[in-house]
């Protein structure tokens, strides 16, 4: 049977019971028992009422006296019911304790913390309540920060704070004209205690870090902080008043990312971007480009839909939020903005440029992508990391492209040997590899069937087949630009059409596009980057550029291939390109065929293409012809390296051919594996003799100082 208080008492803020003593008591731990043993009934008997029940047990507790003047609200206490025969002693405590008792049932196998467990006893917080006070259970005095943060609170955070005057010490705070005016707290209808109350409650509103709260609330410098500095544990008043906030607060849902991140910030909606899109974009910073997954292949993104894909989950967050301000703030394109900068770094979407298209032996196809060594056809897969793609599928096993062999037959004089070479040539394009450290040079006059090939085999290959202008290869006065070289990453077949007559390689550059080393390239306006070369370079005109020397490197890489029949003007087949597309497949089957001929056996250049390579590079080697007709060969003499320069310039000057300088000619000699040698004081080389003509011409050069040009 519950014990009846004496006297009922409206205290003008609540209402307090009293229960009188038959005799009063010396023993306060007993005492604070039977206080202890009536807030637990009356918290379980109104919890389905919602009513709070102050949870102080004390002994010495003041109690508010009928007929007192409450401050706080200004109300007199009043008597709503007495009943002076009702008087207890302590043993009546002790039993009504044993046969009210009810424990607590545990939920989740989670205690809260001591500090304030009490006021969740009898309480049926909500889920998202419990995480909250579960979270504040963690709390310490090392996670509050001293100086709190005011710059980054949610709106109606700091506009509570302004009301409250937080922004300066004690009640100190700016009127709208920015003069600092004072603002005593029971002038805005607060005491400290509502004041902490009421903040606390705001910051569990709007979604505000628990740590942010509570550094507020155990500042002295400020007047929501004023009440638990004055307690003998200022921490645990904080967090008392905090969970009594999160009991009486509906919480703002805070939805966090991976990392934490508070609800709806730009960090967040950076981190749920990620998260529904780590499988279709990604960012590479060497480029400063993102990238889509199409389905076949990754495509540089050149609509900004990576920008309206974050457009898009700012206006679904946007519907979500309950505040008009913050749907307004979502939806702003700063905030979309910083959300696609926000979402560059994270780990799952961005990644290195040399991952891109790595795998050399690999030939990503409409239908899949084919393994070139054994065949076998996968299905596209974004861990693949292609970005480029075969412009058709190949054509089943066995297929032959008619009309693109008849074509082939008739440029080439239907030599078989040369064909077979093509296609072995046209297999090794298909693949990333660079061994043969070759340039291609398809050279014939016009109406000779060199562009429909080379424009046949690079349509076919599609994303993997680019092209590049003349000045790319040519000597010319203009430095190159790196990203002229940025846009070959990848390709593994560039183009050049029509040279110009009168130009000259850029043999150094040639050496360093299809030598195989890394190349150094930019974009525009973008950092360097390095890539390692899948190109092979292949180059139709009906012009033949000259080379300033030809040392062994280029005799290596230079394939000339010769297309030297002329096509009657009545027979040519003005539609003949679109007819070889239509066989694409085939051909493509055909290419494939030769990179299995090319493993087996290399390039192996035949004999046309051995003799007109021969043919150009004796005709363009001016280093050559000079010492077949300036020079005889005695082994063991040695000509001063001045003399044989001198020779040089002369047979230069008369053959109207530019010369090169005296120290380039020096080492180009050397690379021939002329043996120099420099004993005896003079430079020279052993094993070279001028004729009798040439010395003469140099001496009478030297005897006329107007005409002697060195």
């Amino acid at each position: 049977m519950p014990l009846l208080p004496t006297m009922i008492v409206d205290s003008g803020r609540g209402i307090q019971a009293h229960w009188d003593l038959v005799e009063s008591a010396a023993d306060l731990p007993e005492a604070k028992s039977a206080n202890e043993a009536l807030i637990t009934w009356l918290r379980n008997a109104t919890s389905p009422m919602l009513v709070k029940v102050d949870g102080v047990a004390n002994a010495n507790r003041m109690m508010r006296l009928p007929g007192c003047v409450n401050h706080k609200t200004g109300r007199i206490a009043t008597i709503i019911s007495h009943n002076p025969d009702r008087a207890y002693s302590l043993e009546h405590f002790a039993a009504f304790s044993a046969a009210t008792a009810q424990p607590v049932p545990a939920r989740d196998n989670e205690p809260f913390h001591p500090n304030f467990a009490d006021k969740i006893r009898g309480a049926d917080p909500s889920p998202m309540q419990r995480d909250l006070l579960h979270e504040l259970s963690h709390l310490t005095p090392a996670d509050v920060d001293p100086v709190p943060d005011l710059e980054n609170l949610p709106t109606d955070l700091a506009r509570m704070q302004a009301r409250l005057g937080v922004r300066g010490p004690k009640d100190v705070r700016l009127s709208g004209d920015g003069q600092a005016i004072r603002v005593p707290l029971d002038e805005a209808g607060y005491t400290e205690s509502e004041a902490s109350l009421a903040f606390a409650g705001e910051c569990i509103r709007s979604g505000a870090p628990l740590e942010l709260a509570l550094s507020f609330l155990v500042n002295a410098q400020w007047p929501i902080g004023g009440h638990a500095s004055r307690q003998q544990d200022m921490f645990r008043a904080a967090q008392r008043a905090l969970a009594e906030a999160i009991l009486n607060t509906e919480p703002a849902p805070r939805v966090v990312g991976v990392d934490g991140a508070p609800a709806f910030s730009q960090e967040h909606l950076a981190l749920t971007f990620a998260e529904a899109h780590h499988s279709s974009i990604r960012y590479v910073p060497e480029w400063d480009q993102w990238l889509v997954w199409g389905g076949q292949r990754w495509v540089k993104d050149k609509t900004l839909e990576v920008y309206d894909r974050v457009r898009h989950l700012a206006r679904d967050s946007a519907r979500r939020v309950k505040k008009p301000s913050d749907a307004y703030r979502l939806c702003l394109a700063s905030t979309s903005a910083a959300m696609e900068r926000l979402a560059r770094s994270d780990r799952r979407l961005a990644v290195p440029a040399e991952i891109w298209d790595a795998d050399l032996r690999v030939l990503n196809t409409p239908e899949g992508m084919i393994q070139l060594d054994s065949g076998e056809v996968l299905p596209h897969d974004p861990s693949a990391h292609c970005t480029k793609m075969t412009r058709v599928g190949p054509a089943a096993e066995g297929s032959v492209p008619e009309r693109f062999l008849r074509f082939l037959s008739e440029v080439t004089d239907g030599d078989q040997e040369y064909i077979g070479y093509l296609q072995r040539m046209c297999g090794y394009f298909l693949c990333g590899e660079t061994s043969e450290h070759a340039l291609f040079f398809a050279w014939g006059t016009g109406r000779n069937g060199k562009s429909v090939f080379v424009n046949t085999v690079r349509y076919i290959l599609g994303d993997y087949g680019t092209s590049t202008a003349t000045d790319t290869l040519t000597a010319n006065s203009q430095p190159q630009h790196p990203t002229e070289l940025a846009d070959l990453r990848g390709a593994r077949l560039v183009t050049v059409q029509e040279t110009e007559e009168g130009r000259r390689w850029a043999e150094a550059r040639i050496k360093q596009m299809t030598g195989g080393d890394p190349i150094k390239a930019r974009f525009m306006r973008q950092d360097f980057f390095e890539y390692a070369p899948q190109f092979k370079l292949l180059i139709a005109g009906n012009h033949r550029p000259g080379f300033t020397t030809v040392d062994e490197a280029i005799r290596r890489r230079i394939h000339l291939l010769p297309f030297t029949l002329t096509i009657p003007e009545n027979n040519v087949d003005r539609n003949l390109e679109e007819k070889l597309r239509e066989e694409a497949p085939a051909i493509l089957r055909w290419m494939i065929d030769g990179y299995g001929k090319w493993r087996a056996q290399g390039l192996d250049r035949p004999a046309r293409v051995k003799a007109a390579t021969q043919e150009y590079l004796q005709d363009e080697d001016l280093l050559g012809r000079w010492i077949s007709e300036c020079c005889d060969r005695e082994l063991t003499h040695k000509e001063p390296v001045a003399d044989l320069f001198d020779s040089y310039m002369l047979w230069c000057r008369a053959a109207n051919e530019r010369a090169i300088s005296k120290k380039k000619f020096s080492s180009s000699l050397k690379d021939r594996g002329e043996r120099h040698d420099d004993t005896g004081g003079k430079r020279g080389f052993i094993g070279l003799r001028l004729t009798a003509d040439a010395r003469a011409a140099v001496r009478s050069a030297r005897s006329v100082v107007d005409d002697y040009p060195f």
